[in-house]
This record gives structure tokens, sequence and C-alpha cells, in this order.
């Protein structure tokens, strides 16, 4: 396509859902040069088949007919683009962002096929990511009339820090091995000090800094279901001028036993060390403490068990 020449640069942008990935992309579709548009959230899918196409390029399945394993990627890397270009392209835009939360799992997949890009893991306070988890799975409760799925992370602890330990484990690991590729953008940042951290976000994209990055309201438009207003957010969250209302909401939401998990349990980085666990919390003691951790270590070696058997039922029958 000839307006393809156009786009310059393709950003993904990935993290644990509730990490602030949305305020996130409505501030780069501002930027007068970039286009961020609603969730794609197929490009994990998308990996994951060209991942099994590779694995089937050998001598007897004769797919090198078609393509070699070098021209795999790019070929995907034109599909991609295929179905994310036209929306930038419409809007005189020349840089992409795509934003799905579980573009984190699929990151070392997509630099593969796009070894250039930017890639925009994002974190959060652990304990207010799970606050949020809690506040959806209530809303949903309260709104049954909708029959709004809500994701199984949002349903208990367990399940919550389960899901938030395998995506940061994948952005941190993602980070350590491609540093030029990757940054990593803090909520917090974001909302305390929007002016600073859009500017570094520029700098590493390769961009100028826009000021309309800190005048983002409106610009995302209807982007999610309006059912869905009353659980996430839904429009108004596109429609927000940035505040820090949300930072400390976790510490009237969650029980000291809830924290003292979290402080626990949680996926273990000095990035997050450093930014998220400078408070001391006196909960070890709590016998609500010690059931509820009990009750979830019991849950992990439950969730373990059931691993270990399906592998081994599938290797062996």
């Amino acid at each position: 396509m000839k307006d393809r020449n156009k786009i310059q640069q393709i950003v993904f942008i990935g993290g644990s859902g509730r990490s602030g990935t949305t305020l996130l992309q409505a501030m780069l579709n501002a930027h007068k040069d970039i286009y961020g548009g609603p969730e794609f959230g197929y490009l994990g899918k998308v990996c994951g088949l060209r991942n099994l196409i590779e694995s089937s390029t050998n001598p007897d399945n004769k797919l090198d007919v078609y393509f070699s394993k070098s021209e795999l990627n790019k070929k995907f890397r034109d599909f991609i683009l295929n179905l994310l270009e036209q929306p930038c392209i419409n809007n005189s835009k020349i840089i992409i962002s795509e934003k799905s939360p579980n573009n984190v799992f699929a990151f070392s997949e997509l630099v593969k096929i796009f070894p250039n890009a930017k890639y925009l893991f994002v974190i959060r306070d652990p304990r207010a990511i799970y606050s949020s988890f809690k506040d959806i799975n209530s809303k949903a409760k309260l709104n049954k009339s909708a029959k709004i799925r809500v994701p199984g992370y949002s349903k208990n602890l367990y399940r919550g820090l389960s899901y938030l330990n395998d995506s940061w484990s994948c952005g941190f690991d993602f980070v350590k091995k491609h540093p030029a590729n990757s940054l990593v953008v803090s909520y917090e940042d974001l909302v305390l000090d929007p002016l600073i951290t859009t500017k570094n976000i520029c700098d590493f994209i390769g961009i100028e800094w826009d000021s309309q990055m800190l005048d983002h309201v409106g610009q995302m438009g209807k982007i999610i279901n309006e059912n869905e207003v009353s659980i996430w957010g839904g429009t108004k969250m596109y429609h927000q001028q940035i505040h820090h209302k949300s930072i400390d909401k976790w510490k009237k939401n969650l029980s000291s036993a809830e924290v003292g998990i979290i402080n626990k349990k949680i996926f273990k980085d000095p990035l997050i060390e450093q930014k998220y666990y400078t408070e001391k919390h006196s909960t070890s003691h709590s016998l609500n403490f010690i059931w509820q951790l009990s009750l979830y270590n019991w849950k992990d070696f439950v969730f373990r068990l059931r691993k270990k058997a399906k592998s081994f039922i599938k290797k062996h029958l």
C-alpha cells in the first residue's frame, strides 16, 4: 500500500489490566503524530499462529515452497500492519499505538516480527491494581442485569495475583532482554508528573513532545461498549482530566490481610520494591492474615498440581 510508507513507527503498550494502559493510550492519541485507537486484542493469537507455522516449516511439510523462515516475519509484519494501519492513515498520523493489556504476553514474539518497534510496559502499585480488580467484581455483581462478563482475575485475591505475577514476569523479562526497545512506564509517574513522563516517552519513541498530551480529554472517543460503563469506567475513562485520586484508594479498599499477602506474594523486581514497598505492614501476626495466607498457599498448590497433571496427560496420552 502506497500510504504505508507514511507510517514511521509502531508502539505496543502492554501491562496488567487496571495498571494505566488506557490513560497512557489516551495521552499518546492526543499527540499530533500518534494514532492510538481501541484495543485490538488479537495480537497474541496472531503471534500464536506465526509460531505454529514456524514450527511446521520443515521439508516434510513443504511449506518452504511458499516462503522461507526468514520471510515469515515479514509476511506477518505486513499482515499486522494491514490490520492496524487504516485508521492511522485516515487520521493523517504517522505512528500507530496499539494498546491491549495482554500485549505484554506477546512482547517477546512481537519483537521478532517488529524488531524496531517501541514497547511500553505499564506498571502500577499492585495493591492499587488488586483494589481495582475488587471494584470491578463488586460492580458487576450489582449490575447483573447487564450480563457483563468480568475477567477471571478480578474474582479473588489468588487469581488476581496469579495474573498480575504472570504479566509482570513477562514484562520485566522482556525489558531486561530488550532494553533498547522497551520502556517501563509507571501509572503514578503519569498522574503525578505527566509533563516529565510524557516527555521521556516521546524521547524514547523518537518524536518531539506535544503539549496536547496533557489535555487528552475526549481524544479517544467512544471505544468501549456503553453497557460496560458501570464497571470499567467505560467512555468516561477517556473524558476525564488527569487526577491522582486512585493512587491511595487501595488503603481504604483492602484489608490488612490482603495487603500483607500482596506484599508477600507479588512478583519481586528491584524497581517494584523500590517504588512500592517502602511502607512496613504489621500483618504477620494477624489470625486473619495467617488464615488468608494459608488459603492462598493451598489454592496455589492445587493450581500447580492441576497444571502438572494436565501437562503429564497431554504428553503421555
